[in-house]
């Protein structure tokens, strides 16, 4: 899981995540990804890493290799899921990922 962030200073764009995006949208199935969220509104989430286990509207749950599960919020937060098999990095937002209203 230590290989999901970015180099310090270098931020997201150390692993070209704004190309990683546009080419798995924020629609992929990404069920079993290794994730980590970066950031979130909640502190008690903030740094859990894990494998994603499920995906709703509105949130994210997270297996976390010592057993617990973390069912994280997608409003507020910052999530950066590694892409199996291409060793690609992508993180998504509350912008790129909640559903639109209106």
């Amino acid at each position: 899981m230590e290989g999901l962030l970015p180099p310090p200073g270098r931020g997201a764009a150390a692993y070209g995540a704004a190309a990683a995006a546009a080419r798995a949208p924020a629609s992929a199935d990404l069920h079993g990804c290794d994730a980590m969220v970066v950031a979130c509104g909640d502190v008690r989430h903030a740094g859990a890493a894990g494998i994603v286990a499920a995906v709703t509207a509105r949130a994210v749950a997270l297996v976390c290799p010592d057993d617990t599960l973390h069912v994280v919020p997608k409003a507020g937060s910052v999530f950066v899921f590694e892409v199996p098999g291409t060793g690609q990095v992508v993180q998504l937002d509350t912008q790129s990922w909640l559903p639109r209203r209106g």
